[in-house]
């Protein structure tokens, strides 16, 4: 269409008119812009690359010191389990100890308590030997307060 006609009629003077002054053409101009901004585009990642190149730097800094952390924590965890079960280990000991000692202390007990159950049992029973009679009892069963 005549519309198009001029413009292209337009853009191919500009064009001239720009070579023709020495300065360059327009389509010369953009594409040094586009290059321009593709350098600008590529400085950027390389730029953000190491940004990222730094930050991925700190983050394994740090994964590495939580690990350490984490280590160290089960190392502890390790160590307090060894003394609680050492602790545990010390407690059955003294435990069987005690019991040891409850099973002595009850036979020497026994024994005293025994040897006097047994002096008053043959009192008690060689009651009707020494008395003659046997041991009173009043109303069918045994009064043992008057009776010692």
């Amino acid at each position: 269409s005549m519309a198009d006609n001029l413009f292209g009629t337009a853009s191919d003077v500009l064009g001239l008119v720009g070579l023709s002054f020495g300065g360059p053409g327009v389509d010369e101009q953009i594409f040094d812009q586009v290059v321009e901004l593709r350098q600008q585009v590529e400085d950027m990642r390389i730029e953000m690359h190491e940004r990222f190149d730094r930050i991925d730097q700190q983050l394994d800094i740090m994964y590495d010191t939580i690990v350490l952390g984490f280590d160290q924590i089960g190392d502890q965890i390790g160590d307090l389990q060894d003394d609680v079960d050492s602790i545990v280990l010390e407690i059955a000991s003294a435990r069987s100890q005690l019991r040891r000692l409850e099973a002595a202390l009850y036979g020497v007990a026994e024994d005293i308590l025994l040897t006097d159950l047994t002096n008053e049992a043959n009192i008690v029973l060689d009651y009707r030997n020494e008395n003659g009679v046997d041991l009173p009892y009043l109303g069918g069963s045994p009064d043992f307060i008057t009776a010692s």
